[in-house]
């Protein structure tokens, strides 16, 4: 499957290459995305947890939120529709941590947490440039999301402890970013 996609976006990208269009025309790239963005958040709980730091951190979500944007601008990206999917995914992500937080009630032992959040958080700011790369030359080629997809995305992303409905909303979220 798809992996560490690297193109900037250009619609010369997709002209005469077919290849390139059909391997990010399918939902999955995207799904593959933010399931591994999601994947992390596990270690930013438990980090969290063994330090007694709280799930919500503005400043965090503030510097992430404005790195995005600056990304996003840089692809060619709404920066208003990618500030609403960027909001989604960190509501899912804490979703994600708090159900987690939840689940360590029940361990005898709670696993061995990272002893720092900066690796996690330079995989997840790293995930979160090639998810923007990936929308920015999809939309550049003029593959869209379609309604369609949804099943598709919330089947791929159904393990990371969201309900059917918060998936839809991220789903909406990122089905409504769009070029600037």
């Amino acid at each position: 499957m798809y992996s560490n996609f690297r193109l900037l976006p250009s619609t010369q990208n997709c002209v005469g290459n077919p290849d390139l269009k059909r391997t990010i025309s399918g939902i999955g790239c995207i799904g593959n995305l933010v399931g591994k963005r999601l994947l992390h958040m596990k270690n930013v709980a438990l980090f969290k947890a063994a330090k007694h730091l709280p799930v919500e951190d503005q400043g965090q979500e503030a510097h992430v939120t404005e790195q995005a944007i600056i990304i996003a601008s840089s692809f060619g990206l709404d920066t208003v529709s990618v500030r609403k999917f960027v909001s989604f995914q960190m509501k899912a992500a804490k979703a994600v941590q708090y159900r987690y937080r939840a689940q360590l009630l029940f361990f005898d032992r709670m696993p061995d947490a990272p002893k720092s959040l900066d690796n996690e958080r330079e995989r997840i700011a790293a995930i979160g440039e090639e998810l923007l790369r990936l929308l920015a030359t999809r939309l550049l080629c003029g593959i869209k999301i379609e309604g369609s997809d949804r099943q598709k995305f919330i089947a791929m992303l159904d393990a990371h402890d969201l309900t059917k409905a918060e998936l839809g909303m991220l789903f909406d979220a990122v089905q409504r970013v769009i070029l600037a």
